[in-house]
């Protein structure tokens, strides 16, 4: 305390040199008004005395430097940090808990920022949700062998962390590399923030991933997610920036509120049909995602799920979903078609607001209910198409939310070009039903190779059936190929051209 005093005075005595009038006004001032300079003791904190034992509910935050929480204050003995305690205590860089506090609330260290050490006793049994949240300058922490619950997000955003150690003979809780795990390792808690390494694989045995368990692992670029997997907790892998690709595994049944948002890197999701709901923000600002696979089975799309995915040209949104949430895919600016299930009876305020690329906008059922400005400032020549016998879209005026409408035969009755296309798809990517000569482009890339051979280089939708077909005449397809299956990856097929080039395309099943 002293010489925290004594240096900032010699330095002003330097300064002094032009001005001893200005030295006397700065130094008051420091004195004054700069709370980093005000040490931290009994003093700074406040507590409830009135049980048994002594609750800290408060510390002044001004404190700093080193803090020792007394073991006893009014002749009670302290039994515990309370919730919010130590809230904002941004200058404190280490606290020592005594021995007989045996729980640590709620949010209790949140924001301590220069925090870089904390001794927790053998005495804690509990430790908060979020209890050391945005402690950044935390490098490590060690669990003791008492503790038998670790809150949700204990230790979410602690970007500095780079290791958590579990006491030996801790039964509830462990450690595998300085990764926090329950003691069955079925539960993922915390991967430390600043752990070395960009890739990582889960375990076998882990059935869920925790709240923010990955958050903020920015050194992170690719984890693998085992198929035992069944739950992906809320902002899980939230600001993981440089996570360039992420399978989520069959038997995962709900991704949760946030779990990939302004993971900034992430190009390509497959979603298998096991997960049932996609929670509110979950690929928030993920703007570098241009591809994605929507299962079967999911029932709902939460809000802001897909806001500002500015590479996202199209999705297909399956027929299970009823739901689809407010501003679900607000400026997805890239976006050019979306295809709303029969099931959706109702869009949600803002829900495709300012999807300035979105031209083509089909319906496969009755019109449903619009929220506020659900299509605002979608381009004016972006059409609604619809299927014949569908009810709402009151074509007679030949408007709907402000677009034309396009009444077609229904694609699943039938192909109107005789193109082996639906009329669906065509729609989808961009041809004309109506035309046999237009066909969907497939983001296919065609070699030549030696040896009068063909490759052809096409993305396989994981699960999804593809046959390749060629033509003389745009007209007359021949299958060339066996079903190909699709695994997540680009396919590539070969074939022998001795006959001459001809047209080639890729037909999904």
């Amino acid at each position: 305390m002293v010489a925290r005093y004594q240096f900032k005075l010699s330095l002003l005595i330097i300064m002094s040199i032009s001005s001893s009038y200005i030295t006397l006004i700065v130094l008051s001032l420091l004195l004054i008004c700069n709370p980093a300079l005000k040490g931290a003791d009994i003093d700074d904190l406040t507590y409830d005395a009135s049980g048994v034992g002594v609750i800290i509910t408060d510390c002044d935050t001004g404190a700093s430097g080193t803090l020792i929480i007394p073991g006893t204050i009014e002749g009670k003995p302290v039994t515990s940090i309370g919730k919010d305690a130590f809230f904002e205590c941004e200058f404190l860089t280490s606290i020592t808990i005594p021995e007989g506090v045996t729980s640590i609330g709620d949010w209790a260290f949140d924001e301590c920022y220069a925090l870089r050490t904390v001794t927790i006793p053998d005495s804690v049994t509990s430790i908060g949700d979020w209890a050391f949240y945005c402690c950044e300058d935390l490098t490590s922490i060690i669990i003791p062998d008492n503790v038998t619950s670790i809150g949700e997000g204990a230790f979410s955003r602690c970007s500095a962390l780079t290791t958590i150690e579990v006491g030996a003979g801790n039964v509830n809780y462990t450690d595998v590399d300085g990764v926090l795990f329950n003691t069955d390792k079925t539960l993922l808690h915390t991967y430390p923030a600043d752990k070395t390494g960009a890739n990582y694989t889960i375990p076998d045995s882990v059935t869920s991933i925790g709240t923010s368990a990955f958050r903020e692992c920015t050194r992170l670029t690719n984890i693998t997610i085992p198929d035992s997997v069944t739950s992906i907790g809320y902002a899980a892998f939230r600001e993981c920036t440089n996570l360039n690709s992420i399978t989520i595994p069959e038997g995962v049944t709900s991704i949760g509120d946030w779990a990939f948002d302004d993971c900034y890197a992430l190009r390509t999701v497959t979603i298998p049909d096991s997960v049932t709901s996609i929670g509110d923000g979950a690929f928030d600002e993920c703007n570098r995602l241009n591809s994605i696979t929507i299962g079967n089975g999911v029932t709902s799309i939460g809000d802001w799920a897909f806001y500002c995915c500015n590479d996202l040209n199209s999705i297909t949104i399956p027929d299970s979903v009823t739901s689809i949430g407010e501003k679900a895919f607000e400026f997805c600016i890239n976006l050019t078609s979306i295809t709303i299930p029969e099931g959706v009876t109702s869009i949600k305020e803002k829900t495709f607001r300012d999807c300035w690329s979105l031209t083509n906008i089909i319906f496969l059922g009755n019109a449903p209910r619009l929220g506020f400005q659900a299509f605002h400032q979608v381009p004016a020549n972006a059409k609604v198409y619809i299927y014949e016998g569908a009810s709402g879209f009151s074509p007679e005026d030949g408007k709907f939310a402000g677009f034309s409408v396009v009444v077609r035969k229904n694609p699943f009755a039938g192909d109107t070009d005789k193109d082996g296309w639906k009329d669906e798809t065509e729609v989808l990517f961009g041809s004309s039903p109506d035309d046999a000569k237009s066909v969907p482009a497939f983001e296919l890339k065609l070699n030549v190779l030696e040896g009068d051979q063909l490759e052809l280089l096409f993305p396989g939708g994981k699960g999804t059936r593809y046959v390749v077909q060629t033509s003389d005449d745009m007209k007359t397809w021949v299958t060339l190929t066996k079903l190909i299956i699709g695994q997540g990856n680009t396919i590539s097929e070969r074939f022998s051209i001795s006959g001459g080039l001809g047209f080639y395309r890729i037909q999904r099943q």
